[in-house]
């Protein structure tokens, strides 16, 4: 695992207790700024749908959604109501990565130990601990930019191709972004044909550009944001992963629906999201926003 200490890491930069990583940049200040991208009010969803139809890894269950009453059992004065029970994996659907996701040498983030991740829940970094994200969004589309409708499976995006659409879009990266990658997986998956053992992502070299960066959030509309399988210089599964939760501290995004800011052509806006309070947990469900 001694090829993942080659990125530097933001241990220790809000103190040797911090569970938050980089949505420490995040302050009121950052808050303001942001809303300033706001013109027409036109807001995206960027979540995709949360049921036996939603996306999930091949490695993970279906979403199993039941109501306890249904409106053909009548009642005097034709009322009712009904409640549901919903059984989800919280890595299905569009999530966020909390740091306790991921570790390696028995360290999560910020050296605390993988002890504390216990089947009661994760008692250091726990998905409740990020609280909430409101910053400003970017919407690289990769695919668009090399002229193509989406791109082939295990096709690794580089610094680069990074760096590329950025200029093609005249956008700067800040301090505090969130940076979301559409790789034209997500438009697989809603024709049915996405592979989920094979798909395009990020390379494991644009980790150390986004600490240069400093990306609060990485996202992308696939499984895992980084390519799969992984490169074989990786030395390891989830290099992306490992190097970003457990070193850089900045979350993962997965599973996003990028297709309408792509059909606009949607680079920069507003994002906002939160997960459940999840006491402990490793993930939560999210619908993220993006405004402009």
């Amino acid at each position: 695992m001694g090829m993942y200490k080659q990125v530097r890491t933001n241990w220790n930069r809000w103190g040797n207790q911090d569970e938050r990583g980089t949505v420490n940049l995040l302050n009121q200040a950052h808050v303001l700024e942001s809303f300033e991208l706001v013109k027409t009010g036109r807001v995206y969803s960027l979540g995709a749908p949360v049921g036996k139809d939603g996306p999930v890894g091949p490695d993970r269950n279906k979403t199993w959604h039941v109501l306890n009453a249904i409106g053909n059992d009548p009642k005097p004065g034709g009322g009712g109501g009904a409640d549901d029970i919903l059984v989800t994996h919280c890595h299905a659907s569009t999530h966020i990565d909390a740091f306790s996701h991921i570790w390696y040498e028995n360290q999560l983030f910020n050296g605390h130990g993988s002890e504390t991740v216990t089947p009661d829940g994760a008692m250091k970094c726990g998905v409740e601990k990020i609280g909430w994200i409101i910053s400003r969004g970017l919407m690289l589309d990769i695919p668009s930019m090399l002229g193509m409708d989406r791109l082939p499976d295990t096709y690794a995006i580089s610094v680069k191709e990074i760096e590329d659409c950025l200029t093609e879009n005249k956008l700067k990266v800040r301090s505090g972004d969130v940076l979301l990658i559409r790789t034209g997986w997500y438009k697989s998956f809603l024709q049915g044909d996405a592979n989920m053992d094979s798909y395009p992502g990020v390379s494991r070299e644009l980790c150390g550009w986004l600490y240069d960066q400093d990306i609060v959030v990485l996202g992308a509309d696939n499984v895992a944001v980084e390519i799969y399988p992984p490169e074989p210089e990786s030395n390891g599964t989830l290099p992306v992963h490992k190097t970003m939760l457990r070193d850089l501290g900045a979350h993962l995004i997965e599973f996003l629906n990028l297709e309408e800011l792509a059909r606009d052509k949607v680079n920069e806006f507003l994002f906002i999201t939160a997960p459940l309070k999840i006491t402990g947990g490793i993930g939560s469900p999210i619908n993220p926003l993006a405004i402009v």
